[in-house]
């Protein structure tokens, strides 16, 4: 329900919902998670499956292009990876799997998709930095964070405001632990 531009309800139209209404195309999926970002929307099913649909500037939704869906689309690019979690932010995405891969796409602006390299990610790619870390948790907002099985802290991206936890104002293109969160706890 709510706005329905650019089909970010999933119902085939652009028409707003004032009440609940059932997305029909997944109607048969048993969803466990679902999250709504600003422009789209992303459901995780039982069986690990990805669909996202809304706008798709920046490559948002995952499926290698950049128009919009009106109604869910499976991320192909996700089709043989069980994702467990997904975090949707106003200019990209990411998926956790259960073998606690993460994955990224959408905008690249502030290097918030943890890739070395810029630019608009249309489908899902691997974090590689993050390759031999256990992801439990992600988020996603004009920066990103993670946390591993081990409760390892990590962000990237935009550092404008100290924003990441690293003590400086830098922007980071890949996941950097955050070393304040690494002391020994007190036992006070």
């Amino acid at each position: 329900w709510g706005y329905g531009n650019i089909g970010r309800l999933g119902h085939g139209d652009e028409v707003r919902q004032v009440l609940p209404k059932l997305v029909e195309a997944l109607r048969e999926v048993r969803v466990v998670s679902v999250v709504a970002g600003f422009s789209y929307s992303a459901a995780v099913s039982h069986t690990g499956a990805l669909n996202t649909w809304g706008a798709g500037s920046n490559g948002l939704l995952g499926h290698g292009e950049e128009k919009y869906h009106l109604t869910p689309k499976l991320v192909e690019a996700l089709r043989e990876v069980k994702v467990v979690s997904t975090a949707a932010g106003e200019r990209h995405s990411a998926a956790v799997s259960h073998t606690g891969a993460l994955y990224t796409w959408g905008s690249d602006e502030d290097g918030q998709l943890g890739h070395s390299d810029r630019g608009n990610q249309l489908t899902p790619k691997l974090v590689e930095a993050l390759r031999e870390v256990n992801v439990v948790s992600v988020a996603v907002g004009g920066y990103a964070v993670a946390v591993s099985e081990l409760g390892q802290f990590y962000s990237w991206g935009f550092g404008d405001d100290a924003c990441l936890g690293h003590g400086d104002l830098d922007q980071r293109s890949t996941p950097t632990l955050v070393q304040a969160l690494c002391a020994a706890p007190t036992t006070e």
